[in-house]
């Protein structure tokens, strides 16, 4: 059981919260649909007694407290409407009570302005981070100490993710739906929500080492691995490149990412696969060769299984159609 609350403040933009709020419901749904059990708590979860008053005025009624929770696995923390220093002004308590969070194990996905609450609390010092543009000034101006990431919409570091916009928040959305319940239920997700909210997944994320975690040895192989993917590749090979026995890295990778090294290439190439046929005109044979599979047939069948739908399915499911006006239509 994974659990997780979204905070809700004064001038919080809900929009913010009902994207990922929905797509994750979503997800739970299909979990327990599929009877496995790793699902979701979510919860709303206010600051103080009184009620918040979101951005637009949206009449709420949050009945938690943040206060009087148990564990968290995952705290939202979506942006708020205009400039941060009233709500930081208002809720004095907050950087406490988000550090003890932080030091009891739990991971923040923070949004826009809602990075500026991290921030107070010290838990970005020395770490990357992002907020929403407009801000980046100010920030940087506050806290000097932190790695503001201008030309990235989310980075990762030390269980934080920052996101940039609403827009960046539901690619992360996404992400984290893969980090915790697999390939499938992410490509689920995409398959149902990916042209409401606009996401691509190709995540534009900054991270400490490029991966959740902290194995620098398997954070180099997945890096070689990222480049050198379309080659013929084997678990010998991996494991020399990691300078490791074969049992030590097979045990090492699985340890670090929850899959064997296999499964992660076979992903990275279908994670190809699925940007070729989105982005370009590749045939699907051109596509299967120029990720690592010299059998079509297999690449097409594989990519089924991995994402639901085949390679030539998927390509007209994710391209846009062009219009354009024909000879006939000009006046």
């Amino acid at each position: 059981m994974i659990n997780a609350a979204f905070l809700i403040y004064d001038r919080v933009l809900f929009s913010g919260v009902t994207r990922p709020y929905e797509i994750l419901k979503a997800v739970n749904a299909m979990a327990k649909m599929d009877r496995e059990g790793r699902q979701l708590e979510l919860n709303l979860v206010k600051i103080v007694d009184e009620q918040p008053q979101v951005a637009g005025e949206i009449p709420l009624n949050i009945e938690k407290n943040l206060q009087n929770l148990g564990h968290m696995d995952w705290i939202f923390i979506p942006p708020g409407w205009r400039n941060p220093s009233y709500i930081l002004n208002k809720y004095p308590q907050l950087p406490r009570l988000l550090k003890e969070r932080y030091d009891a194990g739990t991971k923040f996905i923070a949004t826009g302005t809602g990075v500026y609450f991290l921030a107070e609390a010290g838990l970005l010092d020395s770490c990357p981070a992002t907020t929403h543009w407009y801000f980046f000034d100010d920030f940087e101006k506050r806290y000097p100490k932190i790695e503001l990431k201008r030309q990235h919409f989310i980075t990762y570091g030390h269980g934080i993710y920052c996101a940039g916009s609403i827009n960046a928040l539901s690619d992360l959305v996404f992400h984290l739906i893969g980090q915790a319940f697999g390939l499938k239920h992410r490509q689920m997700a995409e398959r149902h929500f990916e042209h409401e909210v606009g996401s691509s997944y190709d995540l534009p994320m900054f991270s400490i080492g490029n991966a959740a975690h902290a194995d620098e040895t398997i954070i180099e192989v997945q890096e070689w691995l990222r480049v050198s993917c379309h080659e013929e590749i084997d678990i010998p090979q991996m494991a020399k490149k990691a300078e490791m026995p074969i049992r030590t890295f097979t045990r090492r990778f699985r340890q670090a990412l929850g899959m064997t090294p296999n499964q992660y290439l076979q992903d990275l190439r279908i994670e190809n696969g699925r940007d070729l046929l989105k982005t370009t005109d590749l045939t699907v044979q051109d596509v299967a060769e120029n990720v690592g599979y010299k059998d079509t047939a297999y690449f097409s069948r594989v990519f089924k299984t991995k994402v639901g739908l085949t390679p030539t399915d998927y390509k007209k499911m994710v391209r846009p159609k062009l219009f354009q006006l024909s000879h006939d239509d000009e006046s």
